[in-house]
Formats: C-alpha cells, sequence, structure tokens
C-alpha cells in the first residue's frame, strides 16, 4: 500500500508592484545575492516560517516548503504585510494561487 502525504505545496501570487531589492536587502529576514538568479530573486525566511517566500523584482512571489494550501496563502501573505509596515511595498490584497502539476 503506498502511503500519500503532502511535503510541499507551493503557491504563487503578485505584488503588483516593482520591488526594489536595494532597500529590500536592508532587512535582517531577506537572503539576497546578484549572483543567484543574475540577482532577479530575493528570499524571505523567517525562524517561525515553514517555508520560505521567493521575491522577484516584477512583484511576483513564489511560496514553497509549506505542507499546507492555508498555511502557504498565509506566508505569501505575511510576507506582504511585513514589507508593507516596513514601508519597501504599497500593501496589497493578494489573490494566491496553487500550483498544479
Amino acid at each position: 500500500m503506498v502511503k500519500v502525504e503532502i511535503v510541499n505545496v507551493v503557491a504563487t501570487a503578485s505584488l503588483g508592484q516593482i520591488v526594489d531589492f536595494n532597500e529590500l536587502v536592508k532587512c535582517k529576514e531577506i537572503i539576497y545575492s546578484s549572483s543567484i538568479y543574475g540577482g532577479r530573486v530575493a528570499y524571505f525566511k523567517t525562524e517561525k516560517m515553514e517555508g520560505k517566500v521567493s521575491i522577484f523584482l516584477s512583484g511576483k512571489m513564489i511560496s514553497v516548503g509549506t505542507k499546507s494550501e492555508s498555511k502557504a496563502f498565509s506566508e505569501l501573505g505575511f510576507v506582504v504585510n511585513y514589507l508593507a509596515a516596513k514601508g519597501l511595498v504599497k500593501k496589497v490584497e493578494l489573490s494566491p494561487q496553487k500550483l498544479r502539476t
């Protein structure tokens, strides 16, 4: 018998705005290197997060590493709220989507 379990949910959302990485990298929760993907992506991760969120210059975000859709959507929302509170992006209402394969 095969045991099926969810081990990694991938979800996407868009901020609908360009992200300024020069400002973003001032946050300790941001992991960024200009050598990773040509400097077009940064990663947001805190100790309390189950997964991590990739943030692209275009404002697109990808949540990876959670075990449920609700957790993935929650972490995307957390990142938006955090960045908006720091004045790094305008607060937006997300419409996250689970990636289907």
